[in-house]
């Protein structure tokens, strides 16, 4: 299994829109589902030269024979006195997981934090994804604390987990 870790493009508009509508089908452990994913190609064309054109955002993907199979974003804020601060998540394709994937994107965008000036990571998770908290912990993310009923699923509420790493 041969996968490219790179920057997001223009040319992956498409196939970024696809992945999402996938992985969103595949897990309710992300903020959308199957059906929420509704962006334009229009509008994630211009998401994606937002990032390009950021020095403190970056939009990476991992691509397995053409195919996207993982997506990273990580986004710091814009307002001086929130600017230390960056916000991060990770999708990865269900028949990828396992593979070291989400690891790899992970400790890509860690490393980008560190040489942007990023010194406090953040992120949410599903309170019950221990999947996901268990990648956070081993990169040193700590739980800060949980929201009740961060998540409505399905007629259903749960809770989430806001996470964050201070570099």
């Amino acid at each position: 299994m041969n996968i490219i870790y790179r920057e997001a493009l223009q040319s992956d508009v498409e196939a970024l829109l696809e992945h999402l509508h996938t992985v969103g089908g595949e897990t309710d452990n992300l903020s959308f589902g199957k059906d929420d994913f509704n962006i334009s190609p229009e509008k994630e064309s211009r998401f994606i030269e937002r990032f390009k054109r950021s020095e403190n955002d970056l939009m990476l993907v991992a691509e397995c024979d053409g195919i996207i199979v993982g997506n990273a974003i990580v986004e710091r804020e814009k307002i001086k006195r929130f600017s230390h601060r960056a916000e991060l998540s990770i999708t990865v394709l269900r028949d990828f997981w396992g593979r070291g994937i989400g690891s790899k994107l992970m400790s890509m965008m860690l490393d980008f934090c560190k040489e942007s000036g990023a010194s406090v990571i953040t992120l949410y998770v599903r309170a019950d994804n221990e999947r996901a908290i268990s990648l956070y912990k081993k990169f040193g993310f700590s739980e800060v604390g949980v929201f009740k009923n961060y998540f409505y699923i399905d007629e259903q509420l749960f809770d989430g987990l806001f996470m964050q790493k201070i570099i």
